[in-house]
Order: C-alpha cells, then sequence, then structure tokens
C-alpha cells in the first residue's frame, strides 16, 4: 500500500491548496445555526434537567478586508429560544411574527436585540479574533425595555439572554461554520 502511495505521488504530483475565506467588501452573508444546551442542575436537593434549543440567523456585512481579517458588522435577523424546563414546563421566546409565543415579555426583549448591531474580526481562517459591542447591544436592549418589569426583573433577564447569546455562544455558531479552514495550505 505504501509502494502506491509513493508512486502516485510521484507520477501525480499534487499542488497545495490555500483554503480560505473569500469575502467580499460591501456584501452582507448570512449564517443560520441551531444550537441545543442540555443543562444538568442540584438546586435544593433536587435534580433538574433542562434542554435549551437557541435558533438564529445572523447577518455579518464586510466592512473591510485587511491583510488576514475581515471587519463586519453583524446583526440578528432572528432569535428563538426553546426551553424545556422539569415537570413538563416549556417556554418559547421568537422574534418570529408568525409563531405563538411571539408577544410576550420575552419574545419582545428578543425583538428589540435584533435591532443592535456589534462587530467582529474573522480571519480567512474563519476564526473569531474579535468581538465588540455584544454586551453593549445587550445592555442598551435591557435599558430600553420598557415592559412592567422591575429593575431586578430586566437584570435577570439581561443575564439570562447573555448567557444564552453571548461573545462565547456567538464564536462558536460563527466558528462551526467558518472555523474548519486549515491554517496551512492543503
Amino acid at each position: 500500500m505504501k509502494l502506491l502511495i509513493s508512486l502516485m505521488l510521484l507520477f501525480f504530483p499534487t499542488d497545495e491548496i490555500d483554503l480560505k475565506l473569500d469575502l467580499e467588501v460591501g456584501e452582507v452573508y448570512t449564517i443560520n445555526s441551531k444550537t441545543e444546551v442540555d443543562i444538568s442542575k442540584k438546586v435544593q436537593g433536587m435534580d433538574l434537567e433542562i434542554n435549551t434549543v437557541l435558533h438564529s440567523t445572523l447577518h455579518f456585512d464586510i466592512k473591510e478586508h485587511n491583510g488576514d481579517n475581515y471587519k463586519a458588522e453583524m446583526q440578528y435577523e432572528m432569535l428563538t429560544m426553546d426551553m424545556n424546563l422539569p415537570m413538563q414546563q416549556s417556554k418559547t421566546m421568537t422574534t418570529d411574527k408568525d409563531h405563538e409565543a411571539y408577544g410576550n415579555t420575552f419574545s419582545q426583549y428578543l425583538t428589540m436585540l435584533t435591532d443592535e448591531p456589534f462587530e467582529a474580526k474573522i480571519n480567512e481562517n474563519g476564526k473569531v479574533q474579535e468581538v465588540s459591542g455584544i454586551s453593549e447591544a445587550f445592555e442598551v436592549t435591557a435599558h430600553n425595555f420598557d415592559e412592567d418589569l422591575s429593575s431586578q426583573e430586566k437584570m435577570q433577564l439581561q443575564a439570562l439572554m447573555e448567557e444564552a447569546y453571548d461573545e462565547e455562544t456567538f464564536i462558536t455558531s460563527v466558528e462551526l461554520i467558518t472555523g474548519n479552514l486549515p491554517e496551512q495550505p492543503v
């Protein structure tokens, strides 16, 4: 087998291919993602199992391409969070106007969040180098959210949303799609 591979390489030389993102400044690209998270917690001696499914549509507008990095303005178009809680309870929050859960307090918060852009730097290998403004987007949304919630409830809502759609989750969802490119030519 080794002899066959050696002969093939001798008679059929291969050129290296440098796999990289080839994004265009001024173009808008879209990532649709679905992430499922299972959480097990022990609260007051009881085992709690929480299953959360996050759906999102994220647009990124390429603003600059400097060397090996792209600078993009990012903005969520659609966000949905389905939570399956203990004792057969479930909760859905969504920006989808056609969904029956649209209009509840949490969904209104998510809808406001889709109005807040943030920025990211992504290298040509699809790795997210930097994210800025995502925490500020949550803060602005929580501050402007005028439902009949106490400031403590608003802070809890902001914390829940930041945990679900924070910088780390953002990086993971983008790199699941773009981050599989090799650092070196193949």
